[in-house]
């Protein structure tokens, strides 16, 4: 469908149990915010607004879960809806009228990383050297009673054994296991399946949306750009734990000489950014993890924010930018919008430098 124009938009949020299966609509649903942010160990969270009559609420508020769903319009007579994550709520704060029988209310929710978050093993954790890191990270969710996952498979293998304090979430745990075979923090999408895989660089990931200028334009004219790049990196050095059994690994990595934060470009300087004890299961992973912390640490330098229309995009995501006056691409950081037609995106993008 064309996404620019007129709109026909709607949010809906359907009432899910405790294993996303599908109960009803939320007819109580008067609207809210949605954010999402990459930043953050929970990507989704946000609040959502009810109104419904004592006697028809059905919703068991501590095992029950929300899906929010956004529809831009019809394609070929059909609405079409884009599933934004599904979401675990806090009991409400609710406002009784007693003349009416109503009750109104503003429920907080987290997407389903909560689940993990909240979720720790009953003593110290340890992964020997050896162990399979996907089969962990699988096992890990499936403890906490989540089957919907979706790890890109790895043959990687832990170099050295790794132990957590009693108290870790199962998500730290599973983040930090992650990061050793260079892959992405764990999301849980759309439709609320828990995901990962490889990270790539930026500038190799295919491009989700071009915002460009004139008559279809899907953003607002007026942005603001944020440079601050005065400390940032020139060269990152990454070095792994070693034991007595395994050397450590080490990777060096510098901007080129015609990007704007060179070692000529910057008077002859260096600017190290250099990290200790990394646990990563081969020197390539150390490889590619040096390089993405070098693109890494110049993008949080160049910031932009932009206003647009919603569209399916999520962190991470690889949009294009070309106006007049300025062109570049960038990377999805964060966006809250309200869940009501016609709203704004509030979105806030990592530049891709030297892309």
């Amino acid at each position: 469908m064309r996404f620019t124009g007129t709109r026909a938009e709607r949010w809906r949020v359907d009432l899910l149990d405790y294993q996303d299966g599908y109960k009803r609509e939320l007819r109580e649903f008067l609207g809210g915010t949605y954010e999402v942010n990459g930043n953050r160990p929970i990507i989704g969270s946000g609040s959502i607004s009810v109104a419904f009559h004592i006697e028809d609420d059905d919703v068991e508020w501590g095992r029950d879960r929300f899906q929010v769903w956004y529809s831009p319009g019809y394609v070929d007579g059909e609405r079409e809806w884009w599933p934004r994550g599904v979401f675990l709520p806090s009991l409400p704060e609710i406002e009784y009228d007693d003349e009416t029988g109503l009750l109104a209310g503003s429920v907080k929710v987290m997407d389903k990383l909560l689940i993990l978050d909240q979720d720790s093993p009953t003593g110290p954790h340890a992964v020997p050297a050896g162990a399979s890191v996907v089969e962990e990270v699988n096992d890990l969710i499936a403890s906490a009673g989540e089957t919907r996952v979706n790890v890109e498979p790895s043959g990687e293998v832990l170099a050295s054994p790794i132990t957590w304090d009693a108290g870790t979430s199962k998500l730290q745990i599973i983040n930090d296991l992650l990061r050793t075979i260079g892959y992405t923090p764990l999301r849980a999408t759309g439709s609320g399946q828990f995901e990962a895989t490889k990270q790539k660089p930026v500038r190799d990931r295919g491009v989700a949306w071009e915002f460009a200028q004139g008559r279809d334009s899907l953003h607002i004219p007026r942005w603001v750009k944020n440079d601050d790049w005065a400390d940032t990196p020139n060269r990152v050095v990454l070095i792994s734990q070693g034991d007595e059994e395994t050397e450590a690994m080490m990777a060096v990595e510098e901007h080129p000489p015609e990007s704007r934060f060179s070692y000529e470009a910057r008077g002859q300087r260096w600017i190290v950014h250099t990290e200790t004890d990394v646990q990563v299961t081969s020197q390539a992973v150390l490889d590619d993890l040096a390089r993405m912390r070098l693109g890494g640490l110049a993008r949080s330098y160049s910031n932009m924010s932009v206003e647009h229309a919603m569209l399916d995009l999520w962190p991470g995501d690889r949009v294009d930018f070309r106006t007049d006056v300025y062109r570049t691409a960038a990377e999805i950081h964060s966006f809250t919008v309200a869940m009501e037609p016609g709203a704004l995106v509030q979105g806030t993008w990592r530049e891709v430098t030297d892309a």
